[in-house]
């Protein structure tokens, strides 16, 4: 499970999720993240319901891929 240090930021694979900032971070890179995958990797992460680097680094990615899909798609309508 990510360990949050004194400033409420977690880590995880490749990322940083600052919640006090509200920022995603990736390689100290601020990364978008819509508002409700956000809220709900912040709920994840307060709850312990993942227990695992892995884990949460997929819930990022795939969210990741689902909002470039939304991009692209709406582009071409």
């Amino acid at each position: 499970m990510p360990q949050p240090n004194s400033h409420s930021t977690f880590r995880f694979g490749e990322f940083e999720l600052d919640i006090s900032a509200y920022q995603l971070r990736r390689g100290g890179q601020p990364v978008h993240l819509e508002r409700h995958p956000m809220d709900l990797l912040i709920l994840l992460i307060w709850n312990d319901l993942s227990t695992t680097n892995s884990v949460l680094s997929f819930f990022v990615h795939s969210f990741f891929f689902l909002q470039e899909a939304a991009r692209v798609a709406v582009e071409e309508l």
